[in-house]
């Protein structure tokens, strides 16, 4: 058992709310935590160095039961549609938290019809052509995409 679980026993017993495997923290996250509180022992320290706007710490889950997975741990949030993103936001005071997974793994792009707009060719000044027009269909929930197991 390592040093950090000595002093957090509960730390290491805890399991994937999915998988139901043990969870524990790398010793490359306990150092980038660990680089996080001494950063804000900085800045309280040295305020006259930092303009103290918000920062955004971006994660990128592989796919929506990933991202299922993360929702089920950081509970409240917001969610964000921001082509070609689909992101899980959450708010530290004036900093965010955001998960981002591409929106073709989480929603279902669906064709609504066809417009038709001018563009360039390079043998003519421009042309007309036809596009899809498409709209975004999201669930309601992303939690529908990973369901904890209760071991």
């Amino acid at each position: 058992m390592c040093e950090y679980c000595q002093d957090n026993p509960s730390f290491c017993t805890d399991k994937c709310p999915v998988c139901g495997m043990e969870m524990s923290l790398s010793k490359e996250g306990r150092e980038w935590i660990d680089g996080l509180r001494e950063l804000a022992d900085f800045a309280e320290t040295h305020p006259t160095v930092f303009d103290f706007y918000g920062e955004t710490f971006n994660q990128f889950p592989c796919d929506a039961a990933a991202l299922a997975t993360i929702a089920h741990e950081i509970g409240t949030c917001e969610k964000v549609q921001l082509d070609p993103w689909y992101i899980l936001s959450k708010q530290f005071g004036p900093h965010s938290l955001e998960f981002n997974t591409q929106r073709e793994k989480v929603c279902t792009k669906v064709v609504v019809g066809t417009k038709i707009v001018s563009k360039p060719d390079p043998n003519a000044p421009k042309i007309e052509v036809e596009e899809e027009v498409c709209e975004w269909q999201c669930p309601d929930s992303i939690l529908e995409f990973g369901k904890p197991q209760n071991d």
